[in-house]
């Protein structure tokens, strides 16, 4: 009933098991940099004013280190 009131969208997506491990070692292997995509980085610890900044406007992608 969410679905209908709120008037939201579903959208699914497919993960192809034949590409997913060559993805991990393309990441892995450092080729592809990744950390300027993080505006914000939290330890573990931090974790509710991570997502307190997360659901600001003032964050594009929030990263919390174990």
């Amino acid at each position: 009933m969410d679905v209908f009131k709120k008037e939201l969208n579903i959208y699914g997506s497919f993960i192809n098991p034949d590409t997913q491990q060559r993805a991990v070692d393309l990441i892995n292997s450092g080729k592809l940099v990744f950390s300027p995509m993080f505006t914000h980085r939290f330890p573990l610890d931090q974790v509710e004013q991570a997502i307190r900044i997360q659901a600001g406007n003032e964050s594009i992608k929030v990263f919390v280190m174990p």
